[in-house]
């Protein structure tokens, strides 16, 4: 009937392996986990998530929605994992996990802001400057804006700490 199918015994797919981490992740920001499990399921997604889904192709809707779902479920997954080492005042293993989310969306300027806030709670004012200005100069080169009004008010806070 024009349909394909793969023999799961026979073939490994990363975009389902992704989706069941993502499934596990779920499970275990849903329960009182320990770091380690954080970790783990962290590390296993950032390995599988090597980018955009079929980058480059463009021809077809059907991909490009797939890829934009695909990513929004992999910043949303990864950035409840990082905050839940905030939480856990475990600063550096989040900031760690947002610098690895911003190397595949550079355009993330939530995320810019959390890894900032990240290392001015761990006393790094130079790192979190860097971020920022990796932030505006990918905001101004990539989509020609500035910044919002929430992460100039934190450069702000920045220069004034």
């Amino acid at each position: 009937d024009g349909g394909l199918t793969l023999d799961r015994g026979t073939c490994w797919v990363d975009v389902e392996a992704l989706h069941a981490c993502f499934a596990r992740a779920e499970t275990v920001l849903r329960s009182a986990c320990n770091e380690s499990d954080v970790d783990a399921i962290a590390a296993r997604i950032l390995a599988l998530y090597t980018g955009p889904f079929l980058d480059g192709d463009e021809s077809y809707p059907p991909i490009i929605a797939a890829r934009d779902r695909l990513r929004a479920r992999f910043l949303r997954q990864l950035s409840a994992l990082a905050s839940r080492h905030e939480e856990n005042g475990q600063w550096a293993k989040a900031a760690e996990i947002y610098r690895r989310i911003l190397e595949q969306d550079v355009l993330a300027e939530d995320i810019y802001r959390r890894v900032i806030r990240c290392y001015l709670k761990q006393g790094l004012r130079a790192e979190a400057f860097e971020a920022y200005r990796r932030c505006r100069e990918n905001l101004s080169i990539i989509l020609g804006i500035r910044p919002s009004e929430e992460t100039e008010a934190l450069a702000r806070q920045l220069r004034a700490a």
